[in-house]
């Protein structure tokens, strides 16, 4: 039950603090948004329509799950993410992604599937690296007649290990770093990076 519905004064103050310090995204997750998201995404319209230009996230679209927690955080990596992403597809001179009249750009994402990126949720592009090579290690591997396999992907940063019996698994999450998030991402195993050995969990 929604008790208070006088957002003005709290959208004032996040709309001062964005704009003082120069905020790319915006992360809005309440308790229970889970259950019922209408407060939220309504919080999440009015901030858009105020700091137009930023990522405005909100966690009932992101990851909308019961834990808040893990909701929270995937949430706010959706929000970081955004601008990196954006500058990234700017670079390789796709513009405004969302205004093209030409053929869909697509992204790969953490989930070993393309999505159209006018509509990639920033979270889902977490792993997308290690996943496209272990969903190309699959397409390889079935093009020979191998239902089973090992897939071994070293690349400039990471080794990614991950297995598979007819199909890529997946799983509901993973963690880089100190990012974790609730996406639903190709099941793999970074076995060497960089600097540290470490393993998604």
């Amino acid at each position: 039950r929604v008790l208070f519905r006088s957002l003005d004064r709290l959208l004032d103050r996040i709309e001062a603090s964005a704009v003082e310090h120069g905020v790319d995204g915006v992360a809005v997750c309440l308790l229970h948004s889970w259950r019922d998201p209408a407060l939220e995404l309504e919080l999440a319209d009015r901030l858009a329509a105020r700091l137009p230009g930023r990522r405005i996230s909100a966690g009932a679209a992101v990851s909308p799950e019961i834990r808040l927690v893990p909701r929270m955080r995937t949430t706010i990596a959706d929000a970081a993410l955004a601008p990196v992403i954006r500058r990234f597809l700017e670079d390789l001179g796709l513009g405004a992604v969302a205004s093209r009249s030409c053929d869909a750009v697509l992204a790969m994402s953490s989930g070993g599937g393309l999505v159209d990126a006018a509509e990639l949720r920033p979270a889902e592009t977490l792993l997308s690296g290690p996943a496209a090579g272990i969903v190309g290690a699959f397409e390889a591997a079935r093009s020979i007649g191998a239902a089973r396999f090992v897939g071994f992907d070293m690349g400039g940063t990471s080794t990614d290990v991950a297995r598979a019996d007819g199909r890529v698994d997946l799983k509901d999450g993973g963690r880089v770093g100190d990012a974790e998030v609730r996406i639903p991402s190709v099941d793999l195993h970074t076995v060497r990076s960089e600097e540290h050995t470490s393993e998604l969990q």
